[in-house]
């Protein structure tokens, strides 16, 4: 927000993994009233574990491009959590060998 301040960020809590599987689903529907109506030019990044894909439907359907980045974080912190996350290594391994 610092870097770019003529771009409006909003930041919408989710809420930690613990508290939402006792809530489930009233959570889901606490966090879609908090989606602005008319999404239309803007960006979400999505980090939300399992979640990820209903907000990332939710947010299309209102005319936003959705990305899920949370699988990101983790490669990025070194975590391989996906089936992709291992070929990305060994592709990176593989090169380095050559």
């Amino acid at each position: 927000m610092k870097k770019y301040p003529n771009i409006n960020f909003e930041y919408i809590e989710v809420g930690k993994w613990e508290n939402l599987l006792s809530q489930y689903p009233s959570f889901l529907l606490s966090v879609y009233s908090m989606l602005p109506k008319n999404m239309k030019g803007t960006l979400s990044l999505i980090g939300a574990g399992p979640w990820s894909e209903i907000y990332c439907t939710w947010i299309k359907k209102k005319g936003e491009v959705a990305v899920d980045i949370g699988s990101g974080f983790d490669l990025l912190d070194g975590d391989l959590t996906r089936p992709i996350h291992h070929l990305i290594e060994t592709d990176k391994k593989q090169k380095f060998i050559l």
